[in-house]
């Protein structure tokens, strides 16, 4: 039988090179089953205030081509929805950005337009989703209403993948990472690997 000895370190001890080895190891550590699911509840909330009523959210992250958000669900005018939005966020100007572009579509159609909206394909990003519109009253309007409200309907969606992926990458940074690891007094060997003893 042998006994070998080996050194371990707490994480400020490492160096720069293997504390690097070290954040890799628990990059993912935070991001337990259902890190999104508030991001995912307070998107559904907001886009009721400005008329959007959300059925399902889907989305992919975070660094890949298709990777986004998309939804589906149905829209309809809700009276007051700028301030309504400014009152709720009032530092979010994509935000406001959105309910005045659909307050001012709605108020060349008489406040009428309505829309189902849906996604398909296999990507999650905003471009895979489609909208029927039409207007309460039965009137006509534009090709050009169609595919504005579909534009905003998108932008929304974008805006509830930019809170995603601004999520995912303060719960990966280094900061939170570090004050993970400290926190939780995890040791190292010399070459960032992790102790487990």
């Amino acid at each position: 039988m042998e006994i070998v000895e080996k050194i371990v370190y707490e994480f400020n001890e490492l160096s720069e090179f293997y504390k690097e080895k070290a954040r890799d190891y628990y990059r993912d550590y935070n991001l337990y089953h259902g890190w999104h699911d508030y991001i995912l509840e307070d998107a559904k909330e907001v886009a009721s205030i400005i008329g959007i009523f959300i059925d399902d959210i889907n989305f992919s992250g975070f660094y890949s081509a298709g990777d986004g958000a998309s939804f589906a669900g149905s829209y309809r005018y809700e009276k007051g929805c700028l301030k309504k939005i400014k009152e709720h966020a009032p530092l979010d100007k994509e935000l406001h950005k959105i309910a005045l572009k659909l307050q001012k579509l709605q108020r060349v159609n008489f406040f009428q337009l309505r829309a189902d909206v849906t996604k398909s394909g296999r990507y999650s990003h905003s471009g895979t989703m489609t909208a029927s519109v039409w207007r309460s009253d039965y009137k006509d309007f534009d090709d050009d209403t169609e595919c504005e409200l579909l534009s905003l309907m998108r932008a929304f969606a974008d805006w509830i993948y930019s809170r995603i992926k601004s999520e995912y990458e303060w719960l990966t940074s280094d900061e939170v990472i570090d004050e993970l690891i400290v926190s939780n007094g995890f040791k190292f060997y010399e070459d960032g690997s992790t102790y487990h003893g």
